[in-house]
């Protein structure tokens, strides 16, 4: 390896006239003049004649790096003029600045010597712009500034490897190493090279090598290659050596030992030490002592704390922690919506209610609302945001009535606050009956019963059903407009009230009982065959619209063959690509992808690994295994220790999860494993990968380490049922882990993970099939029966609650027990929402349950279909609904 940092870069400003200006031509004797050797032209530079001399400095920057060695003595030498010449070309020819060299960066480079630190970032980042990978990474060797230094080192990483796969793109392997090695020698630096040696087949020689070094440089070199090679142990080990302990406590996590890292990691961000007991309580949890209520004293003085994030923190880290008992009357004081969305989502509606001060044995919702009502931007709203309180308590128990089919009870409290509301400030209703409505979202506000409100104020008057949609899907929005202008045309005896209602189920906003987006759509469908060819692109660009509110694969697909291919440029969808793979047109998947490599090779657009992972594996699909080999092996030469998450997702695309779940392993051996989004991303999928394949010991440590992250994460109290799931996730593991050893204490500690979550669908998720898996039958039934008693009484109670409906059948399709029921429950879920991809998930389920992998294929056809993906969020459920799809196809029936 080579760790020499180039020469100080000074004295640059003589560079622009020999850079941009021609030698002026020098007689003909000079011309015809036989080839000169090196020293003879470097002897020319301090001819007397000026054009000789420039002529020399010309021919000897033509030369390049073979006459460094002449110009480094000339340099040295007596003779000014020659000194300085020779100077300025090996600067030059060592930053690769050759006469062809684009001008521009001419400039830059020589701007660069004289430019303040955030000057200098500016120039590099205009480098980078150019393209001038061995100028930023020479001037970043050279580099004596230690701000400048910290601030572009990890990006100078990315530089060299973007060069490094440039060159392996175009054949040029030792060009691609030479690139690294001129990369920082840091963990991602020394990742990446040693990685480029996996993947041409040297690991095993360097690593051979490496061992007969002395030094930091070695241990940390050792540590690198070990980290490529998959080799965990000996990675530990070589971190331990190098001084990287972080490295080897992530290490250790992924052998099944989290309580290094939660050492290490027991300040936050900061450096406040204020997670520190936490990290002190969950290390005594994983090492099966029972805490006590001493233990947990430190945490529960942050509850009644003055200091309000004091509180907040206090309240997570219970969480966290699995003592959501302690923690829950605090969070109902300090974020009663939060704790009442939390107690929702568990199916503990008495709690709920609770939360907003309601009585659950006979709440009086009336007054309720019209209390937060009649504060609804008033002024006597307090300085903390009172009324938008009151707007945000109205909306969640607006949509928990929604949600729970409580018509009667939300027309008793809504209507009439709603009425005096809309005579007294009409601005003010419009807006609130916006986020009521939902705002266009999805799963936001209680569309169902606020519609209602909606045709009841706005009646005949077409100005008032203009407010209605701009209050609802926002003002001046062109794509609304012209929608709702086209059910007008689809169906002229459509009322107002008619065209909302096929607006909210375009949107899949609420239930569709009437399946009125079936009808809406086919209507359109309907306009589109039959009119004149001048007007079918007119009406398509409509369709498209139309479909851009809630989309289908099927609907979709059909759109796009539909549209001309010269028009396809200006519709083309993110979505588009999964919904060819969806459908199983590989063939235009693959070449799709393959185009796009294309193009960002024409481009010159940096080489994405991803691309090719999503090309070998659609091309497999579509039964074309050399050419699926060739991209893969072009995966494996361009990953160079980075992107390795991105790689697993790109594989998703084809539907291979076998290589994705490999790549996800590697991304958390090889990421930075600082607390942050991307590592986290990278352990839960890792971990879900590990409760699938029975690896609890691994999978109870992941999960450790992502509650440990959580709890770093600030204040906020966001998302406490996932920090209640983590805790789930790693006692399961380690419960299980535990089995043989201390089968008492293993199930003790699956009591505690059923008592957390006994009315929810995550117990559902890998609870019930991991305890099949490890053959405890008769606790899996016993707690089965205690959750499907549970839930039934809560379906017993709503009725109308199609998310109750299916959460309930997910826990007996999971478990396989009561499958007839379960069915039935999801056909009346069904029913409410046709197109709902997690309610058809579970009908899925429950027939391969039964052992029917023809039907649970049909169910998660549909399923699959009414989520393509798209978006960031959705792809994510996208891709676990496609892997549920292969899992129906392609694992053992159940026995």
């Amino acid at each position: 390896m080579n760790f020499q940092k180039a020469l100080l870069i000074t004295g640059l400003s003589a560079w622009g006239s020999i850079a941009v200006g021609a030698p002026e031509p020098i007689g003909d004797s000079v011309a015809k003049a036989p080839a000169k050797s090196v020293a003879e032209w470097v002897q020319d530079l301090s001819n007397d004649q000026y054009r000789v001399r420039e002529n020399a400095t010309r021919k000897i920057w033509e030369i390049g790096e073979k006459a460094l060695p002449d110009l480094q003595a000339a340099a040295n030498g007596r003779d000014p003029e020659t000194a300085y010449r020779a100077r300025e070309l090996v600067r030059k020819i060592e930053l690769h600045l050759t006469p062809d060299t684009d001008p521009e960066v001419m400039k830059l480079v020589e701007r660069y010597t004289k430019a303040s630190t955030d000057e200098k970032q500016g120039l590099l980042d205009q480098m980078h712009r150019k393209r001038a990978w061995r100028q930023i990474l020479k001037l970043f060797a050279s580099e004596t500034n230690t701000e400048l230094l910290k601030r572009i080192q990890g990006s100078i990483v990315e530089v060299a490897v973007v060069a490094a796969r440039e060159c392996l793109l175009t054949g040029d392997a030792d060009g691609a190493r030479e690139y690294l090695e001129m990369a920082p020698a840091d963990p991602a630096g020394l990742l990446a090279l040693a990685d480029f040696h996996r993947s041409q087949g040297t690991l095993e020689a360097e690593l051979k090598r490496a061992k007969t070094l002395k030094g930091a440089n070695a241990d940390a070199w050792q540590l690198a290659l070990y980290r490529a090679s998959g080799n965990l142990e000996a990675a530990r080990d070589a971190a331990v050596a190098a001084g990287e302990t972080r490295v080897a406590a992530a290490m250790s996590v992924l052998l099944g030992d989290p309580v290094p890292w939660m050492r290490i990691n027991a300040t936050s961000r900061d450096g406040v030490a204020i997670h520190r007991p936490y990290a002190e309580l969950a290390i005594k949890r994983w090492q099966g002592k029972k805490l006590l209520a001493t233990d947990l004293e430190p945490l529960v003085r942050l509850l009644g704390s003055r200091n309000l994030n004091d509180r907040r923190s206090g309240v997570n880290l219970l969480l966290l922690l699995g003592e959501a008992p302690l923690a829950e009357e605090t969070f109902a004081k300090i974020s009663p919506s939060g704790a009442f969305v939390y107690f929702d989502s568990l199916e503990r509606i008495p709690e709920a209610l609770k939360a907003f001060r309601l009585d659950p044995e006979n709440p009086d919702y009336v007054t309720w609302v019209e209390t937060r009502v009649t504060s609804l931007f008033n002024d006597a709203a307090d300085e903390d945001g009172g009324e938008m309180t009151a707007a945000g308590d109205l909306i969640y128990l607006a949509n928990f009535m929604d949600r729970r089919g409580m018509a009667e009870q939300f027309r008793a409290a809504y209507t009439k606050p709603l009425a005096d509301l809309a005579a007294k400030d009409e601005k003010t209703f419009l807006e609130f009956l916006g986020m009521l409505i939902g705002n266009g979202v999805r799963t936001s506000g209680a569309p169902d019963l606020a519609k209602r409100i909606a045709a009841d104020w706005a009646g005949d008057d077409g100005d008032r059903w203009e407010d209605i949609l701009d209050a609802t899907f926002g003002e001046d929005d062109e794509e609304t407009s012209s929608v709702w202008d086209w059910l007008a045309d689809l169906d002229p005896k459509a009322s107002a009230a008619d065209r909302f209602d096929g607006m909210l189920a375009l949107l899949a906003m609420g239930t569709d009982p009437l399946q009125l987006r079936e009808k809406w759509l086919a209507l359109g469908w309907k306009a589109i065959e039959q009119a004149p060819e001048n007007e079918r692109k007119r009406l398509l660009a409509k369709m498209a619209y139309a479909l851009g509110m809630h989309p289908d694969v099927v609907n979709n697909l059909k759109l796009w063959d539909l549209y001309p291919k010269k028009e396809r440029e200006g519709f083309f969808r993110s979505s588009y690509i999964s919904e060819l793979t969806i459908a199983g047109r590989w063939d235009e998947a693959a070449d799709f992808f393959l185009d796009l490599i294309a193009r960002n090779s024409k481009f010159k657009l940096d080489p994405s690994p991803s691309t090719h992972a999503s090309a070998a594996a659609c091309l497999r699909k579509a039964g074309r295994p050399q050419e699926a080999a060739i991209q893969d092996d072009w995966v494996e030469k361009l990953a160079l220790g980075n992107d390795a998450a991105a790689i697993a997702v790109g594989y998703q695309f084809g539907d291979d999860f076998t290589r994705s779940a490999q790549w996800m392993e590697r991304a958390v051996r090889q990421y930075d494993p600082s607390p942050g989004s991307v590592y986290l991303y990278a352990l839960d999928e890792h971990g879900d990968r590990m409760l699938e394949q029975g690896r609890w010991k691994e999978a109870a440590a992941v999960f450790e380490v992502s509650a440990y992250m959580t709890a770093s994460f600030g204040t906020g109290l966001d998302m406490p049922s996932l920090k209640t799931k983590y805790r789930l996730q790693s006692d399961l593991g380690r419960a299980l882990a535990n089995l043989k050893e201390d089968r008492a204490g293993s199930l003790a500690l699956l009591e505690h993970c059923y008592q957390m979550f006994p009315g929810d669908g995550t117990l559902a998720d890998y609870f019930f099939p991991s305890l099949r898996k490890a053959g405890l039958i008769k606790e899996h039934d016993a707690w089965f029966k205690t959750s499907w008693d549970r839930m039934n009484a809560v379906v017993a109670k709503f009725p109308g609650s199609s998310n109750t409906l299916n959460t309930t059948g997910w826990l007996a399709a999971r478990a396989m027990r009561n499958l007839d029921e379960a069915e039935e429950l999801l056909e009346r879920a069904l029913a409410l929402k046709p197109d709902e991809s997690s309610y058809l998930d579970t009908m899925a389920e429950i027939h391969f349950g039964r052992g029917n992998r023809a039907k649970a294929l049909e169910w998660s056809t549909r399923a699959v279909n009414f989520n393509p993906g798209g978006e960031e969020d959705s792809d994510q459920e996208s891709f676990m609904l496609r892997r549920q799809h292969e899992h129906f196809r392609n694992d053992p029936l159940p026995r």
